[in-house]
């Protein structure tokens, strides 16, 4: 794995010649993870070396333990590349074309030529081999007019092997679309599939939005879908009965989930305490006004919650909103749930600086009201 990550081509030779394991895994124990080799070398753009390796019988599926596949690195690169956006249709055949392989390995590549980026060659003979494209990676490239052929041809058929947790084609697309922040896509899946896309679909896209941290899209991107879903809601009379039954707790999920220190990786910046701001005032404009409904698990409020969390950005801005808005402090409860003693006790146990500075204002803050 080693000789691959560094694109050492003469040392990935003569182990392999030695009978190393072309597929091999990393050290953690995942059912679903093999082919690191290949996926090294592909991160790394050694695409000589992922070359000899699919010489060598390389799995064109290569998946990693909590990371993205081979064929989703590649893809990316390939993209970057100005590789054809048509391409990747190759890596769906048996979805769009069930009766047979439009796209056939000794198809005429003949756009291919010694200028083509090496990341494109190497995208086009995977596809070739039978590598298999996620769901989530054609959202995330935006092709959207292949999201929405997928809508129309086979919206119920099996996702791919490399979606997670497994589900429909119709399914996957909107988990990708809810996690990351790409409302075209619900648009297309209520105008392509409305007997798809029913209540709890909504609901559950709305808390995704709420809770991720692999987030692509703006504060815009994520009010314009959630704002979708809670008309949708509201137009079948559903708004009462998810607010009643607690089937949603915006602002309990707001203050639990919504602003993270990092952004994991993903395009967006790490979440603003003006989008969270922004998402609550939406919420009450949605009649989701009861600022301590509890979880029901944790028995917190949404200030208690947001006191538990006061170390991460955005908490500070957050509590003062409820405050304002006349949220409890809850003063006779335990411990465990009065948001003061909460913060107290975070502040205790602050592991630097930068931690105890949000906790002593958060503590000030609440000592006010």
């Amino acid at each position: 794995m080693k000789a691959c990550e560094v694109g050492h081509y003469e040392m990935a030779t003569l182990l392999l010649e030695y009978s190393a394991d072309v597929n091999a895994k990393s050290p953690y124990e995942d059912q679903r993870e093999f082919g690191m080799p290949v996926l090294l070398a592909v991160e790394q753009a050694h695409y000589h070396v992922a070359n000899l390796l699919f010489d060598h019988g390389a799995d064109v599926n290569a998946f990693a333990y909590c990371d993205h596949s081979m064929v989703e690195c590649l893809y990316s690169a390939a993209m970057e590349a100005s590789a054809p956006t048509d391409l990747v249709r190759r890596g769906f055949n048996k979805y769009l074309h069930p009766e047979g392989n439009k796209f056939s390995v000794a198809d005429n590549d003949n756009w291919l030529g010694h200028k083509t980026p090496e990341a494109v060659k190497l995208f086009t003979r995977v596809l070739s081999l039978g590598g298999q494209p996620s769901l989530q990676s054609i959202v995330r490239q935006e092709h959207y007019a292949l999201i929405e052929d997928l809508f129309q041809s086979c919206p119920e058929k099996p996702g791919t092997m490399h979606d997670h947790p497994h589900g429909t084609v119709f399914m996957n697309l909107c988990d990708a679309a809810s996690w990351m922040g790409y409302p075209q896509v619900f648009d297309l899946a209520m105008e392509i599939c409305p007997q798809l896309h029913r209540p709890e679909l909504a609901r559950t896209a709305i808390k995704r939005a709420l809770v991720s941290h692999n987030r692509d899209g703006s504060v815009d991107d994520y009010h314009q879908l959630i704002t979708t879903q809670l008309n949708y809601l509201w137009q079948l009379d559903e708004m009462k009965s998810t607010i009643h039954n607690g089937l949603l707790l915006p602002h309990y999920l707001l203050a639990e989930n919504y602003c993270w220190p990092s952004n994991y990786g993903f395009r967006a910046s790490v979440s603003s305490p003006e989008g969270l701001i922004q998402l609550a005032k939406l919420f009450i404009e949605y009649s989701f006004e009861d600022l301590d409904r509890r979880h029901p698990e944790t028995q917190r409020t949404p200030l208690a919650e947001a006191a538990w969390r006061g170390d991460h950005p955005g908490m500070l801005e957050y509590i003062e909103f409820l405050l304002v808005r006349g949220a409890s402090l809850c003063r006779n409860d335990p411990d465990e749930s009065c948001p003061i003693s909460i913060a107290k006790r975070r502040l205790a146990k602050a592991s630097n600086e930068a931690k105890r500075e949000r906790l002593k204002q958060i503590v000030k803050l609440l000592s006010t009201f």
